[in-house]
């Protein structure tokens, strides 16, 4: 038996995988790895919203999940809602808890009233 140390040191949150091979004369074998890298806090997924091209008066919703990235809980203290053209009428309630690796799905809706680029 062949005992291989292998270290996992995670540079941001989130999954990881990787895989390790080696060739010997019997066969190339591969070891599939995987790891979960956490820091304290919490994170967006996705990082932004892209809403593309909406007509004017038209209304397009994405969600972006929030994300607790660390391993203590986390509780939400206060939450801003968006303005302008953009509005979200399901935001996390003051004092809801995300446990560890624990998310909450927002929805953000776009509807343009004029022709103007936002974002």
């Amino acid at each position: 038996m062949l005992t291989l140390p292998v270290t996992f040191t995670p540079t941001t949150w989130g999954a990881a995988t990787a895989s390790l091979s080696f060739t010997t004369d019997a066969g190339t074998p591969a070891l599939d790895l995987h790891g979960l890298g956490t820091q304290p806090g919490v994170g967006a997924d996705p990082r932004s919203l892209t809403f593309g091209q909406v007509r004017t008066g038209a209304a397009k919703e994405l969600a972006k999940n929030i994300v607790n990235t660390g391993t203590p809980p986390v509780t939400i203290t206060g939450v801003s809602p968006p303005t302008g053209p953009f509005t979200s009428t399901k935001l996390p309630v003051v004092g809801t808890m995300l446990p560890a690796s624990g998310s909450v799905v927002v929805p953000v809706t776009y509807t343009p009233v004029c022709r103007i680029r936002h974002g």
